[in-house]
Formats: structure tokens, sequence, C-alpha cells
């Protein structure tokens, strides 16, 4: 019966965190810069859910040691609720008229296009933890040395959206992005692939360590770009869009998350540990290469 009642409470957990996460994300345009210019918000507002993961893991050891399983989590919920309240008392800004499609339903072609960018990208960002040490372990990194790859892999992902938040914000780009920001989501994902490719063929540690922290920086902008863009395009249906592409895009992570963890463990090279991501970062490039079609 415990078992039971635990695998509902986990299934509640779930279902709740997706739509946090999904309302989350379509507030976000009106809560930074703006709906027009739902990009640069959007890679802010992300960059917010990395320094959370990031500062995640030592605040809950830290509050477990002092306060206990239950106090840890009733504090946490709490905490929760604090942002929560603000934006429903915390006065909305009026609507601006947006969405080239906005008459058209959000399932269409070019969603779909949106959630095979995701289905591809969730399992490489979500199993980095897996095959990143096992593409090292040809180079002698220890233990330590691949959680310090990691650390260094999410902070520079986090200052990519920081990055990709301010160039979209500035004034020249606020003229062209618009036309251009399907392409540089193109450009991101074709890098990702190249980055892949060199790190398949390099034997140098220094290489290595550059190139997995450079495949940090252009893997950041993507899924941020991407919702804004969905966001422009299909408001005042974005929720539906946005919501769709997240579920759609999450299988691609419940499918082959498990199918790259285990690849990776049974890998004896960075050459074949990468041979799966390599074929996925493939897949999202003709996945964006599509979507840059659409979008024209």
């Amino acid at each position: 019966a415990a078992q039971k009642t635990m695998r509902w409470i986990l299934i509640l957990i779930g279902a709740g965190l997706a739509m946090l996460g999904c309302g989350t994300v379509v507030a976000i345009p009106e809560a930074f810069f703006g709906q027009h210019q739902a990009s640069a918000a959007m890679n802010l507002g992300t960059a917010m859910f990395v320094l959370g993961a990031l500062i995640a893991p030592t605040l809950c050891e830290v509050m477990l040691r002092s306060m206990g399983y239950r106090k840890m989590l009733g504090t946490l919920s709490f905490l929760c609720l604090i942002p929560a309240f603000v934006a429903i008392v915390f006065p909305r800004r009026a609507p601006s008229p947006l969405g080239r499609h906005a008459s058209n339903s959000p399932i269409g072609p070019l969603v779909l296009a949106s959630a095979g960018i995701f289905f591809f990208y969730a399992p490489i960002e979500g199993t980095i933890s897996r095959w990143a040490p096992a593409c090292f372990k040809d180079l002698d990194r220890g233990q330590s040395g691949c959680r310090s790859l990691l650390s260094a892999f999410w902070c520079a992902f986090f200052v990519s959206r920081l990055i990709a938040a301010l160039l979209l914000h500035s004034k020249v780009m606020r003229v062209i992005s618009s036309e251009w920001e399907p392409w540089v989501l193109m450009f991101c994902a074709g890098m990702v692939l190249v980055v892949f490719g060199n790190l398949m063929g390099t034997a140098k540690k220094g290489s290595a360590i550059v190139g997995f922290v450079f495949l940090a920086l252009v893997m950041g902008p993507i899924l941020p770009t991407l919702f804004g863009m969905l966001y422009k395009v299909f408001y005042p249906h974005a929720g539906t869009a946005i919501g769709i592409t997240f579920a759609l895009g999450s299988i691609g992570g419940v499918l082959l998350g498990p199918i790259l963890t285990a690849d990776a463990n049974r890998a004896q090279s960075s050459q074949r540990a990468l041979a799966l991501p390599f074929a996925l970062g493939f897949l999202m490039v003709v996945a964006a290469l599509l979507f840059a079609l659409l979008m024209d």
C-alpha cells in the first residue's frame, strides 16, 4: 500500500512540475523584456533555471543536515509558494497583438518540427552526466576530474544563455532577430554536431576539455530561443504550442535517455560513447532545418 501511495505521489509531483514548467516558460516574456523580445526573455529566464540547478544540490544538502528531511521539504515548498503568490498579485502587462499564426491551430507542422528538435535535444542534455564521463574515459580523467568538467559545462551553459539574452536584447538584434532567429537556432544545432565530431576525433585532454565547454556554449541557447519563436508565432496560443512541444519532446528523454545511458556504460572509448549523441545531434539538425524552412 505504501509503495502504491508513493507511486501516485510521484505521478502527481511529475504532473505538477510539468504544468509549472510550461506555465513558467509562457510567463517569462511578460516578466522580463516584453512579448516582442520573447527569445531574449526566454534565454534570461531559463538561465535562472540553470542557476537554480547549480545551487540547489548544495543548498539541499546544507538544509538536510541542519533541518532534517521533513522540515527541508516543508521549507522548500514554502519558498516555492512565494514567487507564485507574487506572480498572482503583481499587475500584468496589457497583451500585445502578436502571432503570425495566431488564427491557426498550434497543432501543425511547425510545432511538430519544434517537438522534433526537443525530442532529440532532451536525451542529450538529460543524460550528459552519463555519457560525458564515458567519453573522457580513455583520456585518463578520474571521477573528480569528470565532476569538475560537468560543473564547468553547466557554468558555461548558464553563461551562454545570459550572453544570448543580452545579444537578442541589443538594438541591432531587435531589428533582425525575427528574421534570423530560426537560422541562429540552426547554426547552434549544427555547431553541436561539429563539436561532437571533434570530440570523437581528439586524443588530447586540453582539446577535449575546450570542446566540452564549447558544447555547453552552443547548446545553451537552443531551447529558450526555440520557445521564444513559438511564443511570438503562436501568441495568444503560445502556451498550447509550447506545451505540445514539451509533451512530445519529453518522450525523447523517456525513450532515448535510457538507451543513451546504457550505451555510455558499455562504451570503451570516447568515439563509442559519443556515437549515439552524434546521431541524435544530426537528427536535431535535420529537425532544426525543417523548422527554419517552415518559419520562412
